[in-house]
């Protein structure tokens, strides 16, 4: 994995070939049931599998505040992945793109809830904003809205897990 700058980000104009919503295991709880993490991947095209995976982290548990990690990948799918829904996206779209809207919308400035749901959340509104750019349509929300709603276990087995809204904030609001 290798770390990319918001400024990376920014200037990366990569054509994305077609976005995944992962849902990732954070390790057992129990015997086949496990803890998830959701974060957005962009596939690139090319010979070789290549990605730049959006994930809005925790950086301390105690610290409810989310930091936007973006990353490069030489898979589109880690060994982590327990489920993934694949999307394709429109002709041109380029990493640049997908980051400014992010950074424009404010969908880096995020405080997590408590509950272990924050980031299927912040998930569900980043495809909002991808929808209201009119890069994705309303199918894919009907695709994904009963998905968030799981806890998805590494036997493929779900349960259901209510997420509890976390919020986005301005930096006047977070001072």
């Amino acid at each position: 994995m290798a770390p990319i700058t918001k400024e990376e980000a920014l200037r990366n104009y990569t054509e994305i070939e077609a976005l995944m919503i992962v849902v990732h295991t954070l390790g057992a709880v129990a015997p086949q049931l496990s803890d998830n993490h959701w974060s957005i991947v962009l596939k690139l095209p090319g010979q070789r599998q290549r990605s730049i995976r959006m994930s809005m982290e925790q950086e301390q548990d105690d610290d409810p505040t989310g930091i936007l990690r973006w990353s490069e990948h030489n898979y589109w799918i880690s060994h982590s992945v327990i489920k993934t829904w694949e999307f394709n996206v429109p002709n041109g779209l380029c990493v640049c793109h997908v980051a400014d809207l992010l950074y424009e919308n404010g969908r880096h400035l995020y405080q997590f809830s408590g509950g272990g749901s924050g980031c299927r959340y912040w998930v569900w509104t980043i495809i909002h904003d991808l929808i209201a750019k009119g890069w994705f349509n309303q199918e894919v929300t009907n695709i994904l809205e009963p998905q968030l709603q799981l806890r998805w276990h590494t036997s493929q087995r779900t349960t259901a897990q209510a997420w509890v809204q976390g919020q986005f904030y301005t930096y006047a609001s977070s001072a």
